[in-house]
């Protein structure tokens, strides 16, 4: 049976903002991943930029059928995390985001993770 890889996106939330007042238009650009605004249609984070993916504490954890429970952490802007891993770009890939205010200790996330390595089959 060939591998599968799963990524779980851990994604810190951001805090909900009780003030009403209105933001200006901003933009911010992160050399990596290019720029972002608050204008329409993105413009449903309360007038917010998004941090930088540093600030945010995104992680994506790679989880295969031979590396089930101690996913492996790689990182966007760092190919050697991806050299030292067992991720292999010929094999098929799905990404798991668990949303606004997810955590990886989700036990959707975690059956979701499982039943993927469990049930999806491939040709390689």
């Amino acid at each position: 049976m060939g591998l599968i890889y799963v990524f779980l996106a851990l994604v810190p939330a951001l805090a909900v903002c009780e003030d009403t007042t209105p933001i200006p238009d901003r933009k911010v650009c992160y050399t990596d991943l290019g720029c972002f605004e608050n204008k329409a249609p993105f413009d449903n984070a309360q007038g917010r930029v998004p941090k930088s993916p540093e600030q945010i504490g995104t992680v994506f954890r790679l989880f295969t059928r031979l590396n089930r429970t101690d996913g492996q952490d790689l990182l966007y802007n760092d190919s050697t995390s991806f050299a030292s891993s067992d991720f292999n770009s010929s094999n098929p890939t799905k990404f798991i985001v668990h949303g606004f205010g997810g955590r990886l200790s989700n036990k959707w996330m975690v059956a979701i993770k499982d039943a993927l390595l469990d049930t999806v089959s491939y040709y390689a």
